[in-house]
């Protein structure tokens, strides 16, 4: 199992992680991450921004944290009714905007509809993905909902994006959703070779950030918004951006929200 750090844990089950020099008295917090999302390195530590985003916010505030590996839809549920919950990473939406406070952008992603290489099958705008037989989607996922919302009828969902990854393969389907970061460790979750799949058509932009519960402590809050803007004042944020996807500038504004589902 991923780990976001590098220590015992086991599935649904959070562990906590003590920072040094915490302060007395500090809010628990429980971090819902999503299964498989992020590689991770020889000491089972997650990698990537939102990882070293959330360690860093942890170093900050001091805060004592609890980490769950929960499915999209368990954590999603649980971030929602829990007390000092969290959910990572979660797309805004306008659709979402009242179920959660928010802390971000941390990072910006492209939504993209895959196919199998090679197959002549020509994507150029949303209309021709409305034509084909059928497009893979995860359940209850944020890319899902913006295509139901678009009058998409030829959508498949499945409950664990490697299950499009086979069905696609298997030509089951003929387009999957899924972007620009984490393909590559889909495929290689499934068993395949992430050169067997090659984007058919980028259809949009999304920021992803911290979804908090509406059930958290507001001093936690305040203090995990604040360290935010500390690492984007000083430097950090930017840095770790860089570290990671070194072509693009980190997110300090957010896109606009006007038109999302």
């Amino acid at each position: 199992m991923r780990k976001l750090f590098p220590t015992a844990s086991f599935l649904f089950l959070a562990f906590m992680l003590a920072v040094p020099n915490q302060a007395a008295g500090a809010a628990e917090l429980t971090i819902y991450v999503e299964q498989n999302q992020f590689p991770q390195n020889a000491d089972g530590e997650l990698q990537g921004v939102f990882p070293e985003v959330i360690r860093e916010l942890i170093k900050r505030t001091g805060t004592k944290t609890g980490i769950v590996e929960a499915s999209w839809r368990r954590g999603y549920s649980h971030a929602q009714t829990q007390r000092n919950a969290a959910l990572v990473p979660t797309t805004r939406t306008a659709q979402r905007e009242k179920l959660f406070e928010w802390l971000g952008p941390v990072q910006r992603i492209k939504w993209i509809f895959f196919k199998r290489r090679g197959r002549l099958l020509h994507i150029k705008s949303l209309d021709d993905a409305r034509k084909v037989r059928a497009i893979g989607t995860y359940g209850h996922d944020a890319r899902e909902q913006y295509l139901k919302e678009q009058g998409f009828t030829n959508l498949h969902s499945t409950n664990h994006q490697v299950l499009n990854i086979r069905k696609l393969l298997d030509n089951r389907i003929d387009l999957l959703v899924g972007t620009n970061l984490g393909i590559a460790d889909i495929m290689e979750l499934a068993g395949y070779d992430p050169d067997e799949v090659e984007p058919a058509y980028t259809f949009r932009q999304a920021d992803l950030y911290i979804a908090f519960s509406l059930r958290t402590s507001p001093l936690l809050l305040k203090g995990w918004k604040e360290a935010f803007e500390g690492i984007k004042r000083d430097g950090t944020f930017a840095k770790i951006y860089q570290k990671y996807a070194p072509e693009d500038s980190p997110p300090l504004t957010p896109l606009p929200q006007t038109g999302q589902p």
